[in-house]
């Protein structure tokens, strides 16, 4: 069972996502993004970002400094939209040849971090935020990313499996 364990608005100031993308068709008969993962991981693509000392930007998310993120927008009219697995970087950051960027401008986001099993709390997660980001009187934006944090994410807890993705939602 998943569950909603935390749950605030914060201010993203403005950054640069780094990393690997992909265009995911609107049909699709099996979700791309676990392969995406997988190639990003055999192709070691965050060795050269987490190398990046500089450009780094640790505090621009929650308590999840360095983590892994996977953001998900350009919804286009045929459906289609993008998935970039990479890290977040300062506004200034050069990507290292061969990768992808978006810049993301300051704006409000909703974080919703929800505990639960793999892969529960991937389908689950907009379910238990959608009804805490209403009472904000706020809508969804254009973007949500997932972030993997350490340990929360990749640290199951020995009594129940469990693991807390922290999943952030703009608004408007």
């Amino acid at each position: 069972m998943t569950e909603l364990v935390h749950f605030q608005l914060l201010e993203l100031p403005a950054c640069r996502l780094v990393g690997k993308e992909l265009r995911i068709p609107q049909k699709t008969e099996e979700n791309p993004i676990p392969a995406f993962w997988s190639r990003c991981f055999a192709e070691d693509i965050f060795t050269p970002l987490e190398q990046m000392k500089d450009s780094l930007f640790p505090e621009a998310l929650f308590d999840a400094p360095d983590a892994y993120l996977d953001w998900m927008g350009d919804m286009e009219p045929d459906g289609s939209w993008r998935c970039l697995v990479g890290m977040v970087m300062k506004p200034d950051a050069v990507p290292p040849k061969g990768y992808a960027y978006r810049d993301l401008p300051a704006c409000i986001l909703a974080l919703g971090q929800v505990k639960g099993t793999e892969p529960e709390i991937y389908t689950d997660s907009e379910g238990l935020i959608m009804p805490r980001v209403r009472e904000t009187g706020r809508l969804p934006g254009s973007f949500m990313m997932e972030v993997y944090a350490c340990p929360r994410f990749t640290t199951p807890d020995p009594a129940d499996g469990t693991v807390i993705l922290d999943c952030y939602l703009q608004l408007k």
